[in-house]
C-alpha cells in the first residue's frame, strides 16, 4: 500500500479533517478582535460616565404626593391604643411641558448627547 492510494481512498476524510484544522485555527483572532471589542465597549461606558458625571449626572423627573395621616384604633384582650397611620397618595393630574436642546460632548473618541 503506498501513500498515493492511501489519500485517494480517504480524499474526503483528509478534506474534512483540513478544514476542521483551518476553522479551530480561526478562532485565534477571532478571539483577539473579541477582546478589543470588549475593550472599546467598556472604554466607551467610561468616557459616557465620565461626561455624565462632569454634566450633573442623570436626571429624575417626579410629581406631587399627598400625605396624609389618619387616626388608626388599635386593640389587644387588654388594652385599646391609637396610633398615626400615614398615607401617601399620587396626584394623577399631573402635567409637565419641558422643552430639551441637545448637545453632543466628546471626551477623546467618544460622543455623548446631553441635555441643556
Amino acid at each position: 500500500m503506498n501513500i498515493q492510494n492511501l489519500f485517494t481512498r480517504n480524499r474526503a476524510t483528509l478534506k474534512l479533517l483540513f478544514v476542521g484544522m483551518l476553522s479551530i485555527v480561526m478562532l485565534i483572532p477571532l478571539s483577539m478582535i473579541r477582546a478589543v471589542i470588549a475593550e472599546r465597549q467598556e472604554m466607551q461606558q467610561k468616557a459616557e460616565q465620565t461626561i455624565a458625571d462632569r454634566w450633573g449626572g442623570g436626571q429624575g423627573i417626579g410629581g406631587l404626593v399627598a400625605v396624609t395621616s389618619t387616626p388608626v384604633a388599635r386593640t389587644d384582650n387588654r388594652s385599646y391604643a391609637t396610633a398615626e397611620q400615614w398615607t401617601a397618595s399620587v396626584l394623577t393630574d399631573l402635567s409637565i411641558n419641558v422643552a430639551l436642546s441637545t448637545e453632543v460632548r466628546y471626551l477623546g473618541i467618544y460622543e455623548v448627547p446631553v441635555y441643556t
